[in-house]
């Protein structure tokens, strides 16, 4: 009798990147506005506060980017996402910076 041994199919990483996207870009405006909110919230603290700020920004992560990050190989297995779960598994979605005038500033932030 012979054994037929079975192979799994490659991973589609590129299946998996147009899905994941694809979820993502169904969600990104929620994402936009929690950014936005919080860009809100930062901004009165530092009116409160008396400070100066030279900007503020926040913003959704990019969809091209998040498809990129899904399809980021497992370090361990590198035939496997990192990513499975995309949605969950990816937590940077919405991004807020601000960059005071001076350290003496920055240090204040701190307190």
């Amino acid at each position: 009798m012979s054994e037929i041994t079975k192979t799994a199919a490659p991973f589609d990483f590129e299946s998996h990147r147009k899905n994941a996207t694809e979820q993502y870009a169904k969600k990104r405006q929620l994402y936009d506005e929690f950014a936005g909110e919080i860009e809100n919230i930062l901004t009165e603290t530092i009116e409160t506060r008396n400070l100066k700020i030279n900007a503020i920004q926040s913003r959704a992560k990019d969809e091209k980017s998040f498809g990129k990050k899904a399809m980021t190989p497992n370090e361990q297995n590198p035939e496997e996402p990192k990513y499975k779960k995309p949605m969950s598994d990816i937590t940077d979605l919405a991004e807020l910076g601000s960059l005071p005038f001076s350290r003496v500033q920055l240090a204040r932030y701190a307190n």
